[in-house]
């Protein structure tokens, strides 16, 4: 008689879910990706479109300068906040099902916004259209490279049109906010977004396949609040420095508190079983330096963008359309910084692709530090080239440096790793430049006392679009001095972004030394893409 045979092992667990199902029925993978990458183009231009729209704003409602600041940057300090916990969501729960939820989401905020009475209702309109934006954001990048482009060379691409939909959104929103002020109100940058992102939803349940369910477990609920709170922190010193000193007790407080609130996620990420960002990442030295970059790049350029719009209502007279509109070559630009990384990473050129980026940004920077009063259009447009395109060549790098080390599995993380660190870095680009302007400013306001007596105290930055609007216009010498103040205040603040970004580019250099500095080589995928309607279902690797 022959030995039973052994029994079969049990298969080892698995923190993988059953591959989820396809889309509804078959549909171009184009026709997808523009779903995809319309919304994310629609809730990064929601970002900025109210920057230019802030007198009519105060005309309506009458908020004080402290409930517009928070209108303004509610919005992305929210984004930075929950982001990552929208990625790690997204690939828990579905990348399709999240991108529609937070499409739906923003649209219900975007109503609220439209028809509130009260300024408070604006800012929770906001933080709630953040909210949405967090899950989006992560998701629909996910639903790129797990479902639709499954190839390493397809999936640059996707990084590209990604990168580019979320950069011009981000950029166009005073463009489209200065039209819709000028043929409307304030609340129509509300009123749109409510049939447009109504849409997507809409749209994305008939043509995007689901993927994700990755990963089971909790969302670290805890990290999240310890990480929003530390930037919360942070940012509150920075915008309220000038008012208050930049050495008074509240200030010195809020930073105090927000190292403390760091060293307690630090702690907290190490001892949770399931932290926002697994281990492997966090030590990571290319993703930390990939991350680091997009903090200072979106600083740098999105603060000095916010800082130009001031430049262009103020010393050049410009209406909220026209100040949009002569925003356009940042945007424009990006798109040639986007090939060239695209050239580079081809080559596995990853540092010089970084430095390249960082270096066109200075140059941008420290051109502007030429500014006068009697400056015109023309330098402020060689500006923004110069940034735009370093910040096309750093968005792309950043994006497959991050998402080759995050992988698949982790897609939705990933993704919401670079989506915080740029938006952390818009809100701080806001807050610190805006903090150097205005002191810088009003330092320089004492050689006109006609025109000081006009400031009001505050150092936020939407108050100086205000106030300088209003002193511009004054006769005589107290105009020229005001001019020649802010230029002067103006060119401080490049100086300082300058000295950032050149810093972190000789950071970088010696960062991503030549080990570090190449593409880790991506498995090869005999998945081939999706072409005309034939399968939108998930690859076998997104299972």
């Amino acid at each position: 008689m022959s030995a039973p045979p052994p029994p079969v092992p049990a298969p080892a667990p698995s923190d993988t879910a059953p591959p989820p199902p396809a889309a509804r029925w078959p549909v171009p993978a184009w026709a997808a990706a523009g779903v995809v990458l319309t919304g994310l183009y629609l809730l990064s231009m929601d970002a900025t479109i109210l920057n230019v729209a802030v007198p009519d704003l105060q005309r309506d409602l009458g908020p004080s300068m402290a409930q517009i600041q928070w209108i303004i940057d509610g919005f992305p300090l929210v984004v930075a906040g929950a982001v990552m916990a929208g990625g790690v969501l997204s690939d828990r729960w579905g990348h399709r099902r999240s991108f529609i939820t937070g499409a739906l989401v923003c649209c219900v905020a975007s109503v609220f916004g439209a028809t509130a009475s009260d300024p408070g209702v604006v800012i929770a309109a906001r933080a709630g259209m953040g909210a949405g934006a967090a899950v989006v954001l992560p998701a629909g990048m996910s639903v790129l490279i797990t479902s639709l482009y499954v190839t390493p060379e397809r999936r640059r691409r996707a990084f590209t049109a990604w990168t580019m939909a979320v950069a011009v959104g981000g950029l166009s929103g005073p463009v489209v906010g200065g039209a819709l002020v000028e043929l409307f109100s304030w609340r129509a940058g509300f009123w749109a977004n409510v049939p447009l992102a109504a849409g997507v939803a809409v749209a994305a349940w008939f043509f995007v396949p689901e993927s994700g369910r990755t990963r089971k477990g909790r969302v670290d609920a805890t990290g999240c609040l310890l990480s929003s709170g530390a930037l919360l922190c942070v940012l509150w010193g920075l915008i309220e420095a000038p008012v208050h000193g930049w050495t008074s007790g509240p200030v010195l407080t809020a930073y105090a508190l927000a190292v403390a609130l760091a060293v307690a996620f630090r702690t907290q990420q190490r001892r949770t079983p399931a932290p926002l960002l697994d281990r492997d990442l966090r030590g990571d030295r290319r993703v930390r330096c990939a991350l680091v970059s997009s903090v200072v790049m979106c600083m740098a350029a999105f603060g000095m963008l916010f800082l130009i719009s001031l430049y262009l209502q103020t010393m050049l007279r410009c209406t909220p359309w026209e100040a949009g509109l002569r925003t356009l070559p940042m945007t424009v630009s990006m798109l040639p910084g986007a090939v060239c990384a695209l050239y580079l990473l081809q080559r596995s050129l990853v540092r010089p692709a970084l430095i390249g980026g960082l270096t066109a940004l200075t140059s941008g920077l420290l051109l502007l530090t030429t500014v006068s009063a009697a400056s015109g259009y023309g330098l402020i447009a060689a500006v923004q080239s110069l940034c735009g395109l370093g910040a096309g060549l750093l968005a792309t790098v950043v994006n497959e440096i991050v998402m080759a080390a995050a992988g698949e599995r982790r897609a939705g993380v990933g993704s919401a790793l670079h989506d915080a660190s740029r938006e952390v870095g818009s809100a701080l680009g806001i807050a610190v430049l805006g903090s150097v302007l205005m002191t810088a400013f009003r330092d320089r306001l004492p050689t006109a006392p006609a025109a000081g007596g006009e400031l009001p105290a505050s150092g936020d930055s939407v108050t100086a679009l205000n106030a300088l609007t209003r002193v511009a216009d004054l006769p005589g010498p107290a105009q020229e001095a005001v001019r020649e103040a802010f230029a002067h205040a103006l060119s401080t603040a490049a100086a300082v972004a300058a000295g950032v970004t050149l810093t972190t580019a000789a950071v970088m250099w010696w960062g991503l030394g030549p080990a570090a500095a190449r593409t880790r080589p991506e498995p090869s995928d005999s998945a081939q893409e999706p072409s005309g309607p034939a399968q939108l279902a998930p690859s076998p690797e997104a299972g």
